[in-house]
Parts: structure tokens; C-alpha cells; sequence
């Protein structure tokens, strides 16, 4: 320390925001997995469907 010299304490508070790039790119995954799944089911109930209306027809299967 100086003599004649002070010094004044002094205090900061800093808010930061950070973001939680590990669970953000978890919901992301859950997400794109429950729309692929519901996109998938989509697709098969009207193959299924179709299959049976041309089956009912008697339109082979193969055609």
C-alpha cells in the first residue's frame, strides 16, 4: 500500500445466459424420432389399405 493512497472496493454482477446445447439436441432427436414414427405408421395404414381394396376387387397382388 501507498501512503495517501486508497483504494475503494468495487463489486460487479454480470448475468450470463448460456444454453444447453446438450438437452436442446436431445429434444431435437426425441422430436425428429416421433415424427418419423408417426410418418412411418402414416405410410404403412394406407398401404394396408390399399392393398385390401385392390384385394377385395380381386386385382392380384402382384399388379
Amino acid at each position: 500500500p501507498l501512503p495517501g493512497v486508497t483504494a475503494e472496493r468495487v463489486a460487479i454482477d454480470t448475468t450470463v445466459w448460456a444454453i444447453p446445447w446438450p438437452q436442446l439436441t436431445l429434444l431435437l432427436l426425441l422430436i425428429i424420432a416421433v415424427l418419423t414414427l408417426r410418418l412411418t405408421s402414416i405410410r404403412r395404414r394406407r398401404r394396408i389399405e390399399k392393398l385390401i381394396i385392390l384385394n377385395s376387387r380381386g386385382t392380384p397382388l402382384g399388379t
